[in-house]
This record gives C-alpha cells, structure tokens and sequence, in this order.
C-alpha cells in the first residue's frame, strides 16, 4: 500500500481509539441517575467516578511513556485497550461503589495510554506531512466519542439498565481495538525502542513547556464548558437554556478543530492559528458577562468564540514532535501529557475556589481569560526558544 494511504489508515485506527476513550469517560455521568438509585450513590461519589477515569494520568503518562518506548506501542496499546474493556466489564457487574470505583480506575489506567500512544503513532507517521491536520482531525475523535453517548446511553439511565450501558462501553472499545490491530502499521522511522530511554535535558524543558502550554489552554475550554452554565443560571437562564447555550461550542469545536490543523498546514503559519486563537478567545470570555442579557448575543459569541479556540489545538499538540528525536517520542509523549492531565485536574478546582473565595459565580471566567492569555505567553516562549536553538 502506498505511504501516503497508509499514514491515512493509520490515523483511522487511532480516531477510533479516541472516540472510544470519549465515549467511555462520558459513559458513566450519562446513566449516574440508575447508578444512584440502584447502589445508594450520592452526586459526590459519581463525581468521583466521573473524575477517576482521568486522575491515573497524573502519576502513570510518565511512566507509561518509558514503558512503551522500551516494548513498543503496539503491545502496550493493546494493554490498554484491553483495561478500558477490563474496567467497564468490571463497572457492568458491580455491585457496589467499590466495584464501581475499581472499574473506572482500571478504564482510567487504559485511558492514559490510549491517550500517550495514539498521538504517539500519528507524530511517527505525519511528522514530516501535514501533522498539524492529522492531530487535529485526532482530537475531534474524543468529542465524537462524548457525543454518541450524550446521544445514546441516557436510555439506560435506571436502576435495572444501566449495566447495559457498561456492557456497550466494553463492545465499543472491543471494535475500536479491532479497527487499530487492522490498521497498525509500524511507522518508517525509527521511533520504537531504539536509542537511549533517557530525554536530553532540551527536550524535558521544551516539552514541559508545550506541556504546561496544553494543560493551560485545556483547563481554560474546561473551565468554560463546566462553569459557565452555573453562571448563567446564576444571573436567570433556566438549566436547559444555559446548557443549550454552551453546548454550541462543543459543537463548533468537532468541526473547527480540524479546519484548524488543516489552515495550520496550508498557510505554513500555525503561529498565526494560536496566537489570533487565543486573543479573540480571550476576548470571547471577557464578554461573556456583559453580553450575558441577550440570548442572540451569546449565541453569536459563542459560535465565535470556539471557532476562534478550537483551530489552535492542532498546533498545539504537535508541539512536541519539534523538539523530540524519534526514538524519544513515546517518552516525551508521556512527559508532554503528565502535565496536561495535572492541568485537567487542577483547573477545575481553582475555579471552584475562585467561587469560594469571590462568591462571584463569573469568577471562573475570568480565570479562564488568565488561563489563555498564560499559554500564549508560554507558546510566544517556546517559538523564541526554537528560534535561538535553530
């Protein structure tokens, strides 16, 4: 088969993990109504599940990256693929919160290296063509993922169904690991487990830098997306309304993700994407309290506030395929994602003390706009950075 078809069949195989990492993370809040009823689970302890599929990658994407530079991705993939199914065959037959809490930590175990070594495998085999576009169109396999089951598993959300939800879970990833063995190639450079394990010291302080770049711009689209309704709500929008509202910029992001990386590469300026990115985003927030009085006008805010947020995420996550050496990929993958898994973890909970302390529901707001405005002075860095080492 032709390289160029092949790259291409190589990046099917990892959107379909993605998809099945989305639908497996949003699998569990879809049915929580069944699942408190049925084990006596409060809103606080399904909150804990819910947060348990992310928690592993704080303390294993390090780890998890030496591991697969030293036996490959393929087995190690294969490994988490099988603790996704693992975990929600365990969920599925739980009897109690410990059963529950066990199968969303051994999924979130999985979930981490799926995570790792999908965007590992698509930098081997897009580095030198168009892998802006390639881990663009990689991202929007997660929130595809989260869309079908938003749109798929809240039928199984009482008490006598929801194990069906988790039986589903399983059968997705099952196919999803069916169409990454069919798809799997290994990649024409030399990237698997040759070389030293050990990162140069450039390289740790270049990817923790695009790292720490990520986690920002990340926590601040999770601020946005997790705290805004409750502002809304707050200043006399109905739940349903406020929920619609930001829902848009899920929406708009599946598609101007991937336009993104696709720009990014056609215009040869992906600097251009991040940085006019970030400041109309920052924008957008900043308005969203003003403009919070009129529907049409948030409607419209919204729509360009995720066109303008969503197209630098391609850019950004290629970051570290500038600075890595081949054969230190599936390390500094790893590295790159410990802190973008510390930034989901922690941003959510700043923005839940800025309410504490302010007791200003639009405070997480404007810890977003911080947020952003942080990662592109980061991002400004690392260009100078790569402009003084080239």
């Amino acid at each position: 088969m032709p390289k160029i078809h092949t790259r291409w069949l190589v990046l099917i195989g990892a959107i379909l993990g993605r998809l099945a990492f989305g639908f497996e993370f949003q699998s569990l809040a879809m049915v929580a109504p069944g699942i408190s009823r049925d084990l006596a689970v409060d809103p606080t302890g399904i909150g804990v599940l819910v947060g348990l599929f992310m928690l592993p990658g704080v303390v294993l994407a390090l780890p998890g990256g030496f591991l697969g530079q030293r036996f490959g991705e393929r087995p190690i993939l294969i490994l988490g693929f099988a603790l996704m199914i693992a975990g929600a065959l365990i969920c599925a037959l739980a009897e109690s919160y410990a059963g529950l809490f066990v199968g969303r930590l051994v999924a979130g175990v999985g979930g981490v290296l799926n995570t790792i070594f999908m965007s590992k495998l698509v930098i081997d085999w897009f580095a030198e063509h168009e892998l802006n576009t390639a881990m663009a169109i990689l991202l929007t396999g997660y929130p595809v993922g989260l869309a079908l089951a938003l749109s798929t598993l809240g039928y199984w959300a009482t008490p006598e169904a929801w194990p069906l939800a988790q039986f589903t879970v399983a059968f997705v990833c099952l196919v999803s690991l069916g169409g990454f063995l069919a798809s799997h190639r290994p990649a024409p450079v030399a990237s698997q487990t040759t070389g030293s394990l050990r990162l140069s010291r450039r390289e740790i302080g270049m990817v923790s830098l695009a790292g720490a770049i990520w986690a920002l711009f990340n926590g601040a689209f999770i601020i946005m997306l997790s705290f805004v309704p409750g502002f809304l709500i707050s200043v006399g929008y109905q739940s349903g309304t406020a929920g619609q509202l930001v829902s848009i910029v899920t929406w708009a992001a599946m598609v101007a993700v991937p336009l993104g990386g696709f720009a990014a590469d056609r215009l040869g300026r992906p600097a251009l994407i991040v940085v006019g990115g970030c400041l109309i985003w920052a924008g957008g927030l900043a308005l969203i309290e003003p403009w919070s009085g009129s529907v049409l006008l948030l409607s419209v805010l919204f729509v360009i506030t995720s066109l303008a947020a969503a197209p630098p995420s391609g850019p950004l996550v290629s970051l570290p395929a500038e600075v890595l050496e081949p054969s230190h990929r599936a390390a500094g993958m790893g590295l790159f994602y410990s802190w973008f898994y510390l930034g989901v973890t922690l941003a959510p909970m700043l923005a839940g003390a800025s309410i504490e302390q302010t007791g200003d529901t639009a405070a997480p707001i404007t810890l977003a706009v911080i947020l952003v405005l942080v990662a592109l002075c980061c991002f400004v860095t690392f260009r100078l950075l790569r402009r003084g080492q080239e």
